[in-house]
C-alpha cells in the first residue's frame, strides 16, 4: 500500500503513464474496484446504513422488517439459481423447501406463543394456540384427550428446530433428486414433475386432518426463546414495595407458596408425574423455571394475582409491587425486529460467500459442465446424478434457511407460501435479477418485490401487466438479467486512447494490467469523482454564503466585502474543481494537473480568509483579545459555513495524496506569512472607497501569483518527456518476445513434422502384448427393424491404432457408440481388458479405460480451456475431492504440458465458446490425453482444420499409440495416408475389408463401394 500510495503521489504524472504506458482511462479502473469491493459495500449498507437510518428516525421499523422479509426471499432464489443458473435445471417447487423451513420454524414459535390451549392428555405439554383452534378431534373425544401430535415434538427446542429445519427440505430434496436424476429425468419434464410435487404437497398441508392447522396455518407467534424450559421472570420495584409497607421476603415467601401449591396439585394428580419448578434470586429479580407440563400462561397469571398483603381497604398483589414477564424475545419489540433483520442479513452474507465458494471450487465448474454438456461428463467417467442431488439438497436446505428467517419477521405461516405461484415467483426473480451469478438473484428479489409493494398500493391492477412486462423485457432485451447491466461496465474492454498528441501511431498498448496497477487507475477516478462531488457541494454553498446580492456577504458592506469576495473566489476553484475531476474520470493527463494546481490555489484563499478573519481589527485590542476572539471568530466561521470546512479538509488530504508533502508545506507557509505581514503592515485593510477595493484586488493577485509560482516548481515532466522516455524501451521489448516467439513456433512445428515423416515410414507397429484389449462378437444393432451394425468380430490389439473407414451410415459410429456404451447391442458381447462390458453403463465402461471423442467436438463451453483439463484429471471424478478448488502442481504441469503441445497454453483462461473449431477438437484431444484412458475412440478428429492442423493432429494420434489403443474414424483420405496405420472398411454394418492402406486401395470391393461400380 506504501508503494501504492508513493507512485500515487507523483501526481499528474501518474495519470499521464497510464494513459499514455497502458492506453487505459483512470474510470475503467474502477471496473476493477467494483468487482472486489461491490459486495462489501452491499454489506456495509445492510448492516450500518440501514440500522443506521432507523436508529436516527430516518426509517421506520416496519421498513426494516419488510425489508428483512425482501432479503429472506433473496436467499431462496438463491438457493434456485443454484439448480437453474448454474446447473441448468428448472425447478418449480423451491417454495415446497421455503415452507418446510418455515413450518419448522414456526411450529417452534406456535409453541411458546398464545394463551389458548391445554396441557395434553400425556401430560407431555402445552397444545400449541394455533393448533388447539382448529384441533381435528375424533367423534366422542372430549378436548381432555386431546395430544401434542409426535411430530410437533422435537420443535419445542430452538436448536433442535434449526437443524431440522434446514434437515427437513435437504433430505426432501435429496429423495426427490435420487429418483428423478438418477432416472436422467431433466428439462421440462423435470419443471412438470416438480411442479406436481408442489401441488400435492400444497393440497395435504391444508388439510385439517394433517394437524398442521389447515388453512388457517401456524399463528399466535409471540417470542423466541433459547432456552429448553420456560421461564417467569419477576422484577420487583423497591419502591413500590416500601409504598405498601412491605419487604423483598413477602415476595420470595409469596412465590415459595404458589410453588409448593403447584407440586401439591400436581402431586394429587394421579395421571400426572411431579412437576419440576425452581426458582433462582439475583437482587430485585426472581426467575421461575417451569416443566414443559405447566401452562406458562395460566402460570403468569397465577402469580401475578399473588396476594402479598390484605387489608381491609385494599389487596395488594405481586404485580402491583412487580413486572411479571415470560422470558423470551418478544416479536413486537422493535429491537428485536431489528436483530432479526440483521440475522438474515448476515444469513444472506454468509450464504452468498459459501455458494459463491462453491460454484469456485471444482465442484460449482462440474454443474456448470452438467449444464452445457452433460453427455460428455458421462463420457469422462462422471455420475452426473450424484453432483445433481448433492446440490439440489443443498438448495433445499437453504430455502428451508430463507424460510425459517421469514416466519417470525412475518408473523405467520400459512399454506399459501406452497402455491405454485410462489415458486413461479422465484423464477421470475432469478431471471429478472440474472441467472447464473449469484448476486443477479438478489438484485432480481429486491426490485420484483419492491416493485409490487409499490405498485399494489397505488395502481393493484397495473401490477400483472408490469410482472408480464418486465418478464418480457428480460427474455427478449436482456437475456442475462439486469445484472448484466453491471457485468458490461465491470467487463468493458481497456481501449486504448485514440491516435493523438497522447499516442502516436506506431504504438499499441499492453493487452493485460497488474492489479497494482487497476487499483492505480481505480484511485484516479475515485478522486476524480471525489473532486466533481466536493467542487459543486463547495461551489454552490460558497456562492450562497458570499453572493453580492441579497443576503450575501458582499453586499451587506464593511469588512464582510472581503470576506465574501474570498468565498466567491473560492466557489469559482471549486467549479474548476468540477471540470479537472471530469477530466480524471475521463483519462485526461491535464485532468490531475488542474486539480493539483487549483487546491493549491483554493487552499491559499482558504488560508487567506481565515487569516483576514483572524488578523482584521483584532491585534490591535491586544495580544490576549487577539487569541481568544480571533479563534472564537475563526471557529464561527467554520461552523456558519461548512463547505469551508469540508473543502479545507478535502483539499489537504488530496494534496498530501497526490503531491509531494514538502512543497506543499512551504508553499502554506510562505502564503501564511506573507498574508500575515500583508496584514500587520497594513494595520487591517480598509473596507470603503477605492483604495479598500484596489488592496482587495492587490491581495487576490498576490495569492494567486504566489500559489502559480510555487505550484510550478511542482510540476512533473511534459507527456512528450514521458513518452520519449519510455517508449522505445517498450517498442524494443515487445518486438524482441514477438520475434522470439514465432522463432519457438516455426522451430516446433519443424521438429513435429519430422516426427510424422519418421512414424510413416516405420509403418504400422506390432503390438509388444499379446491379446486384444477391446474385443466384439456377433453384434447386430437394429433401429426400428433396419440393421445398422452387423458385426461377426471385431479386435483392436493393445498399442494399436486402428483407422475405419467407409461410406456415410456404414455404422462407424455405431460401432463406437456399442463400445463405449451409449447405445446398447440388439444381440452380442463385447469385451475390455478381458472384461465383458454390453450392458454396463458408460459411466463404468469411462472408468475402465474407455475414452470417446464425438464427431462433433463435446466440450465444456462455459468453462475456460484450463477448466475443461482440470475436470478429466484421473481420480477426480467422485463427489468427496470435488470440493478442492485448484489442481496440484503435478497436475497443472502435466495440464500446461499438453495444452502447449497443441497450441493452447495461450488460451488457458479463455471461454471455450470463443475458441474456433479446430481449437475445440485439440481441446477434446487433449482431455483424452489427459484422462490416459486405455482405449481412445476419435470420431473425425480432422474435420474443419487447416492442413497444418491436420498434420499436427496426425502427429498427435501417431504419439498417442505409444501409451494407447485408438480407433479413428475418419473420411480424410489424405489423413488417413499420414497416419499409415491399419484401416478397417465398414459398410452397411459389416466390416468389408482389413489392412494397410495400400491393400484397401487395391480391394475391389472397396473401390465398389465407394465409386459406385
Amino acid at each position: 500500500m506504501y508503494d501504492l500510495l508513493k507512485s500515487f503521489r507523483r501526481g499528474e504524472a501518474a495519470a499521464e503513464e497510464c494513459a499514455l504506458r497502458y492506453g487505459r482511462h483512470p474510470a475503467q479502473g474502477l471496473q476493477w474496484t467494483s468487482r472486489h469491493f461491490a459486495s462489501w459495500t452491499v454489506l456495509f449498507i445492510g448492516l450500518l446504513v440501514i440500522p443506521a437510518l432507523y436508529l436516527t428516525g430516518n426509517m421506520s421499523i416496519e421498513s426494516v422488517n419488510n425489508l428483512g422479509r425482501y432479503l429472506c426471499f433473496a436467499i431462496v432464489a438463491i438457493s434456485l439459481d443454484l439448480i437453474w443458473g448454474y446447473g441448468g435445471m428448472l425447478c418449480l417447487c423451491q417454495f415446497l423447501f421455503f415452507s418446510l423451513g418455515g413450518y419448522a420454524m414456526g411450529m417452534f414459535l406456535a409453541h411458546h406463543g398464545g394463551p389458548e390451549g391445554i396441557i395434553d392428555a400425556d401430560n407431555w405439554g402445552k397444545i400449541p394456540a394455533c393448533l388447539f383452534v382448529v384441533y381435528p378431534g375424533q367423534v366422542g373425544e372430549t378436548q381432555a384427550q386431546w395430544t401434542v401430535p409426535f411430530f410437533w415434538k422435537p420443535f419445542w427446542s430452538l436448536p433442535v428446530t434449526l437443524i431440522l429445519g434446514m434437515l427437513i427440505p435437504a433430505l426432501v430434496a435429496g429423495l426427490i433428486g435420487f429418483f428423478v436424476f438418477r432416472s436422467r429425468v431433466r428439462g421440462v419434464f423435470f419443471a412438470v414433475l416438480t411442479q406436481a410435487i408442489l401441488l400435492a404437497v400444497w393440497l395435504v398441508f391444508s388439510m385439517n386432518d394433517m394437524k398442521l392447522c389447515g388453512t388457517n396455518g401456524l399463528t399466535r407467534f409471540d417470542r423466541i426463546t433459547t432456552s429448553s424450559r420456560e421461564k417467569i421472570e419477576i422484577i420487583v420495584d423497591r419502591e413500590r414495595l416500601e409504598q405498601n409497607r412491605l419487604t423483598f421476603h413477602d415476595v420470595q415467601r409469596a412465590i415459595d407458596g404458589e410453588k409448593v401449591r403447584i407440586q401439591k396439585e400436581r402431586e394429587d394428580r394421579s395421571d400426572a408425574a411431579l412437576t419440576e419448578l425452581s426458582v433462582s434470586e439475583d437482587d430485585n429479580r426472581i426467575t421461575m423455571t417451569l416443566d414443559r407440563s405447566l401452562h406458562v400462561w395460566d402460570t403468569q397469571n397465577d402469580v401475578k394475582s399473588l396476594v402479598l398483603a390484605q387489608e381491609e381497604a385494599a389487596v395488594v398483589h405481586l404485580s402491583d409491587v412487580a413486572t411479571v414477564d415470560i422470558v423470551g424475545f418478544k416479536l413486537t419489540d422493535k429491537n428485536v425486529k431489528l436483530g432479526l433483520y440483521v440475522i438474515t442479513v448476515l444469513a444472506l452474507g454468509a450464504t452468498f460467500w459459501s455458494c459463491g465458494r462453491l460454484m469456485n471450487s471444482r465442484i460449482g465448474r462440474v454443474l456448470i459442465a452438467i449444464r452445457d454438456n452433460e453427455n460428455r461428463l458421462r463420457f469422462s467417467g462422471y455420475q452426473p446424478y450424484l453432483f445433481k442431488m448433492f446440490v439440489f439438497a443443498l438448495s433445499g436446505a437453504i430455502a428451508g434457511l430463507a424460510g425459517m428467517l421469514y416466519a417470525p419477521q412475518m408473523g405467520i405461516f400459512t399454506p399459501t407460501n406452497l402455491e405454485p405461484s410462489k415458486s413461479i415467483l422465484v423464477v421470475v426473480w432469478v431471471a429478472v435479477g440474472g441467472r447464473g451469478t449469484l448476486s443477479g438473484p438478489i438484485l432480481g428479489a429486491l426490485v420484483v418485490n419492491y416493485a409490487k409493494s409499490y405498485l399494489t398500493s397505488y395502481a393493484p391492477d397495473a401490477w400483472p401487466f408490469v410482472l408480464g412486462g418486465m418478464f418480457l423485457v428480460v427474455v427478449l432485451v436482456l437475456p442475462d438479467g439486469l445484472i448484466s447491466l453491471w457485468h458490461r461496465w465491470t467487463s468493458l474492454s481497456w481501449a486504448a486512447p485514440a491516435v493523438g498528441p497522447l499516442r502516436p501511431a506506431s504504438w499499441s498498448p499492453t493487452d493485460k494490467l497488474t492489479d497494482p496497477q487497476k487499483r492505480l487507475d481505480g484511485m484516479i477516478a475515485v478522486l476524480g469523482m471525489s473532486a466533481v462531488a466536493v467542487g459543486l457541494y463547495a461551489a454552490w454553498g460558497l456562492w450562497q454564503y458570499g453572493k453580492p446580492y441579497d443576503l450575501g456577504l458582499m453586499a451587506q458592506g464593511g469588512p464582510a466585502v472581503v470576506v465574501g469576495l474570498m468565498m466567491v473566489l473560492t466557489a469559482f476553484c471549486g467549479v474548476m474543481l468540477v471540470l479537472s475531476g471530469l477530466g480524471m474520470i475521463l483519462g485526461r493527463p491535464w485532468g490531475i494537473r488542474w486539480c493539483s494546481n487549483v487546491l493549491k490555489f483554493l487552499l491559499g484563499l482558504v488560508i487567506a480568509t481565515i487569516a483576514w478573519y483572524f488578523f482584521i481589527d483584532q491585534l490591535r485590542g491586544g495580544l490576549w483579545n487577539w487569541l481568544g476572539s480571533g479563534v472564537g471568530r475563526v471557529h464561527a466561521l467554520l461552523g456558519d459555513v461548512p463547505e469551508y470546512a469540508i473543502l479545507a479538509v478535502w483539499a489537504v488530504a488530496t494534496l498530501l495524496a497526490i503531491s509531494r508533502l514538502d512543497k506543499i508545506l512551504i508553499f502554506l507557509a510562505g502564503l501564511i506569512a506573507a498574508t500575515s505581514a500583508y496584514c500587520l503592515y497594513m494595520g487591517g485593510l480598509p473596507t470603503d472607497g477605492e483604495q479598500g477595493l484596489l488592496d482587495i484586488v492587490f491581495l487576490g493577485l498576490w495569492t494567486g501569483i504566489l500559489a502559480v509560482t510555487l505550484s510550478r516548481s511542482s510540476l512533473s515532466p511534459s507527456i512528450g518527456q514521458l513518452y520519449e522516455q519510455m517508449a522505445p524501451v517498450e517498442e524494443a521489448a515487445e518486438e524482441e518476445e514477438v520475434e522470439e516467439e514465432a522463432s519457438q513456433v516455426k522451430a516446433d512445428l519443424e521438429r513435429r513434422l519430422v516426427q510424422l515423416a519418421m512414424r510413416q515410414r516405420a509403418g504400422p507397429i506390432e503390438s509388444p502384448v499379446k491379446g486384444s484389449l477391446m474385443h466384439v462378437e456377433d453384434i447386430t444393432v437394429l433401429f426400428d427393424g433396419f440393421k445398422a451394425l452387423d458385426i461377426e468380430t471385431f479386435s483392436v490389439e493393445h498399442f494399436e491404432l486402428n483407422v475405419i473407414i467407409g461410406p456415410n451410415g456404414a455404422g462407424k459410429t455405431t460401432l463406437c457408440d456399442v463400445i463405449s456404451g451409449m447405445t446398447r447391442p440388439t444381440t452380442g458381447k463385447v469385451f475390455f481388458a478381458g472384461q465383458e462390458i454390453t450392458n454396463m453403463p458408460e459411466v463404468n465402461i469411462a472408468r475402465l479405460g474407455v475414452g470417446r471423442k464425438f464427431q462433433t467436438p463435446t466440450v465444456f463451453d462455459s468453462l475456460t480451456v484450463y477448466q475443461n483439463m482440470e475436470l478429466v484429471l484421473p481420480g477426480n471424478d467422485r463427489l468427496t475431492p470435488r470440493f478442492r478448488k485448484r489442481s496440484r502442481s503435478d497436475e497443472s504441469d502435466r495440464i500446461h504440458g499438453i495444452l502447449k503441445r497443441v497450441r493452447l497454453n495461450d488460451h488457458t483462461d479463455q471461454q471455450v465458446r470463443y475458441l474456433s473449431h479446430g481449437q475445440r477438437q485439440w481441446l477434446e484431444i487433449s482431455m483424452l490425453m489427459l484422462a490416459s484412458p486405455r482405449l481412445l475412440l476419435v470420431d473425425e478428429p480432422a474435420a474443419g482444420l487447416t492442413d497444418e492442423e491436420t498434420l499436427l493432429t496426425a502427429e498427435l494420434l501417431l504419439e498417442l499409440q505409444d501409451e494407447h489403443s485408438v480407433i479413428v474414424i475418419e473420411h480424410d483420405m489424405e489423413f488417413v495416408r499420414l497416419l499409415n496405420s491399419k484401416v478397417t472398411v465398414l459398410n452397411e454394418g459389416k466390416i468389408m475389408a482389413y489392412g494397410s492402406m495400400e491393400e484397401i486401395q487395391r480391394n475391389p470391393e472397396v473401390i465398389e463401394a465407394y465409386l459406385g461400380r
